[in-house]
């Protein structure tokens, strides 16, 4: 082999950066293959020698101009007497091509290795290609959605509106969009969708990248919830701040005027209205310690929740029974205890809350009369729902306040002991369980409360059940009768 001498054309000069004409020697010509390179021209070209064998191989140089490039070198051997006397062929300068499907293949390993699903679809809607991600999303084999059409996988695509998006994508060239795709198990999966319009050799063609958005979407929906709670919580507090000054204020007006009074008959030496002075001093000052409590019991709501326990419904009424029981014989109530379910899973503290408020609520506003009486107990509601009630056979309540006595401060008579916000707190625990309280009522018909709970859950479906009580009942600043 070391005897042979190279002769090149021009061209071949050309390719190795030498000028026409050149003639190298065997060495030389070998030394331009790249160090990777040049065992195989070297195997290569004894194997033709020795064995006879042709060859075609893609190979590196160096030029002596020090480009690095890629060439072709096809050739065969030429024998005489069992000798070989030469070797001819063809030699090709392939660099464009390489570094073509050298940007292919990483193109092909970038798109498949995507984290969106790729797919390639034709004019009429039929899938052409696509990458892994879209067969692990769709939960498809490549086969499988290689014999589909874009209206299988969108299911808001039809053949009318397929037409319409290809005349949009064409007129724009890209567009994004979101829309849904369906998995082969029926999951819909909401996906933004970039769709390109591609010419290529005469045939139409788009490309789209869909990504599934549900995070997304799970993200923009709580924040939606969070800017509700706050204006929500917003409106609550300039509603606190207008009544609270003035149910607050009024005691102290009133305890501020008794002790003038008092001074004045004090100088005076007149102590015959000083008991009625103190009385209705201490009375007022109460009147406030009870407000006060009660709304650190309403704030305390969504800050200090306990772990949900098996709670027995009928322990909790006899419970606020007993503790109204000098108001029960005072006004000789009888009480009726219904409970169709008798125990549910409950922040406790806080159920106690609803039925002592609610019980005593039915006592104070409803049993006005010589034979009174209140019902409590409870029904199953509809998909894991528990409504418990008390009822009382009073005066009733018009319906354009079966709202506003669940507002903050908001009283319809001057009860004796009513603060006004012992129906906000009943209606801020329903919403912490799931739920929401309304009252059934018209003049002259008594009262029902409902209180309606849900059963504990995941702390996603808590949440979304507690933001949907707090929509139902948005416009409603808490409070009581």
């Amino acid at each position: 082999m070391r005897t042979m001498t190279p002769i090149w054309s021009d061209e071949v000069c050309r390719i190795h950066d030498r000028p026409p004409g050149h003639t190298p020697t065997l060495e030389e010509a070998i030394g331009y293959y790249t160090a990777e390179s040049r065992p195989i021209i070297e195997a290569t070209i004894e194997a033709a020698i020795n064995e006879g064998t042709p060859f075609d191989v893609e190979l590196s140089i160096r030029t002596a101009a020090g480009r690095r490039i890629f060439v072709r070198s096809m050739g065969e051997p030429e024998f005489e007497d069992g000798r070989c006397v030469r070797l001819s062929g063809v030699f090709q300068d392939v660099t464009t091509r390489r570094e073509a499907e050298n940007r292919l293949r990483l193109t092909q390993f970038t798109i498949e290795r995507s984290p969106d699903s790729v797919f390639w679809v034709d004019r009429g809607g039929h899938v052409m290609f696509v990458n892994e991600t879209a067969c692990n999303v769709l939960g498809y084999t490549q086969e499988e959605l290689l014999k589909l059409r874009v209206m299988d996988i969108n299911p808001t695509v039809d053949a009318v509106s397929w037409g319409d998006l290809v005349a949009a994508i064409k007129n724009q060239r890209s567009i994004v969009l979101e829309s849904r795709h369906r998995a082969k198990d029926g999951t819909i999966i909401p996906v933004e969708v970039s769709c390109n319009h591609v010419l290529y050799d005469g045939q139409e063609f788009f490309c789209a990248f869909a990504r599934d958005i549900s995070d997304r979407l799970a993200a923009a929906q709580e924040l939606h919830r969070y800017n509700a709670e706050l204006e929500k919580s917003n409106r609550e507090l300039e509603q606190f701040v207008y009544t609270a000054s003035h149910d607050l204020k009024a005691p102290l007006v009133t305890i501020a005027g008794y002790a003038g009074y008092l001074a004045d008959d004090l100088r005076d030496d007149r102590y015959d209205d000083l008991p009625d002075y103190v009385d209705r001093i201490e009375r007022n000052a109460q009147r406030m310690r009870d407000t006060i409590d009660d709304l650190l019991d309403l704030s305390r709501i969504d800050r200090e929740a306990s772990e949900a326990v098996d709670v027995d419904l009928c322990e909790l009424a006899n419970e606020a029974c007993e503790t109204n029981r000098a108001l029960l014989d005072e006004r000789q109530v009888t009480v009726k205890i219904d409970f169709e379910v008798e125990s549910w899973r409950a922040d406790v503290v806080r159920l106690r809350q609803v039925m002592a408020n609610l019980v005593t609520n039915a006592i104070r506003h409803g049993c006005l009369s010589p034979s009174n009486a209140i019902e409590i107990g409870s029904v199953a509601g509809s998909d894991n729902e528990l409504r418990i009630y008390v009822r009382d056979f009073g005066p009733g309540i018009d319906p354009e306040h079966h709202e506003r006595i669940f507002r903050l401060f908001h009283r319809l008579t001057n009860e004796p002991g009513s603060t006004g916000v012992g129906l906000a707190i009943v209606r801020r625990v329903a919403e912490c369980h799931g739920g929401t309280a309304w009252v059934d009522s018209a003049p002259g018909e008594g009262a029902t409360f409902w209180v309606s709970l849900q059963q504990p859950c995941s702390s996603l479906e808590a949440t979304e059940q507690h933001d949907a009580a707090g929509h139902a009942n948005e416009a409603n600043s808490l409070s009581p009768r």
